[in-house]
Formats: structure tokens, sequence, C-alpha cells
């Protein structure tokens, strides 16, 4: 299963907005990214179960993770 979070700045939600708003840096920006794909997989959890998260690559506009079930 892949999830894939492209131009995730309009399809966020208010706490991964939180998130972004208290980012400055390019490295920020790109660890903001890292958390909302943490919080959506979060929400994946409580419905499909366990599952491990591999993030398979970052950039400034979006990022890549597997959720493998454990």
């Amino acid at each position: 299963m892949v999830d894939t979070l492209n131009n995730w700045e309009h399809n966020r939600t208010a706490e991964e907005t939180f998130v972004h708003r208290t980012t400055s840096t390019n490295n920020m920006h790109i660890n903001s990214c890292y958390v909302a794909a943490l919080h959506r997989a979060k929400k994946l959890l409580s419905v499909f179960g366990s599952y491990a998260v591999y993030v398979q690559s970052v950039s400034v506009s979006s990022i890549q993770y597997s959720l493998q079930q454990l």
C-alpha cells in the first residue's frame, strides 16, 4: 500500500497546517511534510491495525511512503 501526498498543502488537516506554519527553512519544510505523512499514516493505523511506515522519498512538494502490515 503506497500513499503519495502530492500537493499536500491543499489537502492537509488543521494539525498539518499548524505544523506547516511553524516552519521557516527548506529543511524544516521537508520535516513538516514528513510529520504530515506520519499524521496521515496514524489515521490509517486506527482503521487498518498495526503497520510499519517506510518513507521512500521526500521533496518540497510531496512525500511518498509505504505502510507494511505487522
